[in-house]
């Protein structure tokens, strides 16, 4: 069994599907539920999410909150699937679950008046990241080299 993993390519091969395994559960977990992890540094705020099928980045600055990290986990809300909804935005691209882009939301302040904050959001859908890890993990495991039969012929002819 452990000649199995002599050859580096298994070996990467089956980290690469453990990777994609973690990744799949991921996917399946962010159709039901919304995870954040918020990290607020210097002046803007870092969020990186799972939602809806999609690994997400986004930036905003001014930060807006005091705690410098914070964990977020709550049901998935389909009202919330256009993450560009009330803001203007400055450029977008939105194709096959991939969304990038960057605009500013104008909000309210708890203790009055109004702001504007930047925001900056990067994402990718899980199956970008799952299916190509599947299949390079297959390859490298399922992959064997052809046997070259050993040359009986001698190198110099006299």
């Amino acid at each position: 069994m452990l000649t199995f993993f002599n050859s580096w390519r298994r070996t990467t091969g089956c980290v690469l599907l453990a990777m994609a395994l973690v990744s799949m559960g991921g996917w399946i977990r962010s159709r039901h539920l919304q995870d954040q992890l918020i990290i607020a540094h210097q002046n803007s705020v870092h969020i990186l999410m799972s939602m809806n099928g999609a690994l997400a980045w986004s930036r905003s600055s001014p930060s807006y909150l005091t705690a410098p990290i914070y964990w977020s986990s709550k049901r998935f809300n389909k009202a919330m699937e256009d993450s560009w909804d009330g803001a203007e935005v400055r450029w977008k691209w939105q194709r096959f679950g991939f969304d990038f882009g960057a605009g500013s939301y104008t909000d309210k302040s708890s203790i009055g008046g109004v702001f504007t904050r930047r925001v900056e959001l990067w994402q990718i859908p899980y199956w970008a990241i799952t299916i190509p890890l599947t299949l390079l993990s297959a390859y490298l495991i399922l992959w064997k080299p052809n046997r070259v039969p050993p040359n009986t012929e001698s190198p110099i002819h006299a």
